[in-house]
């Protein structure tokens, strides 16, 4: 579905199929909505009531270079970069505030200091597997200071995901 609007590129929001679009390296579906973090460093905001016809809503700059990683729960998205794209070896998250998904807004910045290969969010927390740092908790009950919560050391944590306030990590 084209979205009509000029953005950070033209066409299809869905890149499936061998078409020049970006495709998302990331995606996160909440309710009638879908989370793309595409590898141009976009955060696209899809309406997804009709999910053959999804409709783009926003196209946010969230300075993700390469895709990464998003995790979303209420009122906050949590956003990572994939390895090997800039800063990662630092961990740097980016909290975005999509109360409002037509309008959402980069609300913090944080680093765990470790490579972050997974991201689970739930409650204000985020679970991030980072590799042979294992897992960091990070809770972002109030974004602008962010705080360690706990960590769990193990080998190579890498998947990650959760359900309602528990999180399982591969590792």
């Amino acid at each position: 579905q084209d979205s009509g609007e000029p953005g950070p590129w033209q066409g299809p929001i869905w890149g499936w199929g061998g078409t020049s679009t970006p495709v998302p390296g990331a995606v996160f579906i909440e309710g009638k909505h879908a989370f793309f973090l595409h590898r141009n460093g976009y955060l696209d905001v899809s309406d997804v009531t009709n999910p053959l016809e999804p409709i783009s809503i926003v196209q946010f700059d969230a300075g993700i270079w390469g895709g990464g990683h998003v995790a979303v729960d209420g009122r906050h998205a949590c956003l990572t970069p994939h390895y090997g794209a800039e800063d990662t070896d630092r961990g740097p998250l980016r909290i975005v505030d999509i109360e409002n998904p037509a309008q959402p807004r980069m609300v913090a910045r944080h680093t765990v200091g470790a490579r972050i290969e997974g991201v689970f969010l739930t409650n204000n927390t985020v679970f991030a597997a980072c590799g042979d740092a294992g897992l960091r908790i990070i809770d972002i009950g109030n974004p602008a200071v962010m705080r360690p919560v706990g960590e769990y050391v193990a080998e190579n944590a890498g998947a990650l995901g959760g359900s309602g306030t528990d999180a399982l990590v591969i590792a």
